[in-house]
């Protein structure tokens, strides 16, 4: 019988890069090919000239007198690759809100937005920059903008919300994180954003030092739900990518 809904077809599978998974296929390969000894050879052999793994002939031996030699191969590889690649991955969530109000400026992501109202905050209130700042601090585990630039401090009063982003990614870095990708959604139910998404993708590609590809922004409304939805303060929220490692 004909399915009603037929299942489409799935694109294909792309390649699996070199590294953890690789390293899996590579001696599951060789040990059909060869059995499972020579899977730990040969797959010792080149892990160790790439350097991707450390396996002793200890293990080896070990391995094969226990006879689950393709299965420690993968272990101790996976083990050695992870710790590699994997070990110094960081990632941080970054969320703000602020009251609209009248009588100022709506600031988001550096971009002075034409509209009656603005939001309402100690620095310029831009809740974009301030979720992506917080990411970054949650990464790297240095706290959060509250405490960095307390509201209570003048010097911060009026400040722009971009600056201080730059002062945390110098942060970031100064502890030997490298900034690898940021991700962020605003939720508002006027004005529309989307007009602006670039030039506000623009501010925080420069600002953190990336390039324009390394950083997203989507707008969305609430279906005027909530505190959003009745237009009494836009948030935001954002993701990031650390990296402290050779990888």
């Amino acid at each position: 019988m004909t399915e009603k809904f037929p299942m489409p077809k799935m694109p294909a599978m792309p390649e699996v890069p070199e590294g953890i998974w690789g390293f899996r296929d590579a001696v599951d390969k060789a040990g059909v090919e060869g059995g499972a000894e020579t899977a730990v050879k040969r797959e010792v052999g080149e892990a160790n000239k790439a350097g991707e793994a450390s396996v002793t002939a200890v293990e080896v031996g070990e391995a094969n007198k226990a006879g689950e030699a393709s299965v420690t191969a993968v272990e101790v590889g996976e083990t050695e690759i992870a710790a590699t690649l994997l070990g110094g991955l960081r990632i941080g969530l970054g969320y703000d809100v602020h009251a609209l109000v009248e009588g100022r400026k709506l600031i988001l992501g550096g971009v002075n937005i034409p509209h009656a109202k603005g939001l309402d905050g100690h620095s310029d209130a831009d809740v974009l920059a301030h979720a992506v700042a917080d990411a970054l601090l949650g990464a790297s585990r240095a706290g959060d903008i509250g405490k960095l630039f307390p509201d209570t401090d003048p010097t911060y009063a009026g400040a722009d919300s971009l600056v201080l982003l730059g002062h945390v990614a110098a942060l970031v870095r100064e502890e030997g994180f490298e900034i690898m990708d940021v991700d962020c959604v605003i939720a508002a139910q006027n004005p529309k954003l989307s007009p602006y998404r670039d030039a506000m993708r623009a501010n925080l590609s420069k600002v953190l030092a990336l390039s324009i590809d390394s950083v997203g922004i989507k707008a969305t409304t609430t279906e005027h739900l909530g505190f959003v939805g009745r237009e009494e303060g836009i948030s935001a929220q954002a993701v990031c990518l650390l990296c402290r490692c050779s990888c």
